[in-house]
């Protein structure tokens, strides 16, 4: 139950639990919520028919989940560190993993989803939103950073996956127009 009380210690008291947690305390609540994470994901996912069944399926998901976290916690923990904010790039990606515990509130949500009641696509936002507050005041309790800076480190690497994907699309279309021509 320590991993349950760990886990509810940093929600209530994000600064002081974490400075209080050992990197080996917050490495097992961090792991356990990025496979809770995962696995809520995954069952989202799986009710709407949007990726394949299977233990493989749920291996590459939550494989590809770890690698995003983890390019996501080292260009957060950039971006703070730029801004003068210090902290530890592995304690912030360990606590991205608590934060991905609230990914399990999309399981219930997708049974409303299915049911009619709301879009899965709301769902989805909903619980995306849940997880990008909890990572928000998770980063003001490991830098002591403001909200807006943390607001702002934490949408970093969305932006910069958008603008590298127009980026992209663009040259794409050009080189179409210039095959095709």
């Amino acid at each position: 139950m320590t991993l349950l009380s760990d886990a509810a210690d940093i929600v209530d008291n994000p600064a002081g639990s974490l400075a209080a947690l050992t990197r080996k305390r917050l490495g097992a609540a961090g792991w356990a919520g990025y496979f809770v994470g995962s696995l809520s994901l995954f069952a989202f996912l799986r009710m709407f028919m949007a990726i394949p069944g299977g233990p493989a399926s749920f291996i590459v998901l939550f494989l590809l989940l770890r690698a995003m976290n983890f390019v996501s916690a080292a260009s957060v923990h950039l971006a703070l560190e730029t801004a003068s904010a210090e902290g530890s790039a592995l304690r912030l990606f360990l606590a991205f993993g608590l934060a991905e515990f609230f990914w399990a509130f999309a399981v219930p949500l997708a049974f409303f989803a299915r049911l009619g009641y709301l879009s899965p696509f709301l769902a989805f936002m909903l619980t995306l939103l849940i997880v990008f507050y909890a990572r928000v005041r998770l980063i003001k309790g490991l830098y002591a950073a403001g909200s807006r800076k943390a607001v702002l480190s934490v949408l970093a690497p969305f932006y910069l996956m958008c603008v590298l994907g127009f980026l992209g699309f663009a040259w794409l279309l050009g080189w179409t127009i210039w095959a095709v021509s």
